[in-house]
């Protein structure tokens, strides 16, 4: 579901919450055979987000560590993540992975949900949970490199899983120099991500949707 789909809904929810009942013709009220607007939300219970927050959070890291998986044995086996997305989602994850097939390539190291934070959670009138989350993912850990390519130095690891500020020793800088100037590795990015999960209850959350988050954010 897209933000702006989001934004219409919440929309349609005030628009009839702040809706006055009209006179009819004459100056009566309305026949008491008229019933009010049926709300397009379920009102959820104080603490909900909180609740939702923890849920969405260890989703989407399961999510993200299959993921880490998968491209790590450079896009093959896919259909582990078919229990993670939903139906409609699944075909984009498949084209993702199907790069790395096709560019011969996979990845080192792993993916870091460093924070979350619920920005709409709310159940549809089909009894659907569905939450949107933003968070600051940290893919710097990651390298991107050939898929029949040697991992990289141990020196080169432990200098990106110190995160990108870290100093290495000073003994280790030729190795690190020398590998990324000798090879075709990509290093990740970290970005604000918002994650769109969907699930009849909170602990069957699966990603509907995802695209990078341009709004205020503390992820820089």
């Amino acid at each position: 579901m897209s933000i702006l789909r989001s934004a219409v809904a919440l929309l349609v929810v005030g628009l009839i919450a702040g809706c006055q009942a009209s006179p009819t013709p004459g100056g009566g009220a309305l026949p008491e055979t008229v019933s009010p607007p049926t709300p397009l939300v379920e009102a959820l219970p104080e603490g909900f987000y909180d609740e939702a927050g923890g849920f969405a959070h260890r989703a989407i890291e399961g999510y993200l560590a299959t993921s880490d998986a998968i491209t790590a044995e450079g896009g093959w086996g896919d259909e582990r993540m078919r229990g993670l997305v939903t139906p409609d989602w699944f075909p984009f994850e498949e084209e993702g992975f199907a790069h790395f097939r096709d560019a011969g390539e996979r990845t080192v190291g792993q993916s870091i949900l460093e924070s979350s934070q619920v920005q709409l959670a709310r159940r549809t009138p089909q009894g659907v949970l569905d939450i949107g989350v933003i968070t600051c993912l940290d893919t710097t850990r990651i390298l991107v490199v050939g898929a029949d390519d040697d991992d990289p130095p141990v020196a080169v690891m432990e200098w990106l899983d110190a995160g990108p500020l870290a100093e290495a020793p000073p003994e280790d800088w030729e190795t690190i120099d020398g590998y990324f100037a000798t090879s075709l590795a990509r290093p990740g990015d970290r970005r604000a991500v918002v994650f769109w999960l969907v699930g009849e209850s909170l602990d069957q959350l699966r990603i509907d949707h995802s695209e990078q988050w341009w709004g205020i954010t503390l992820c820089r």
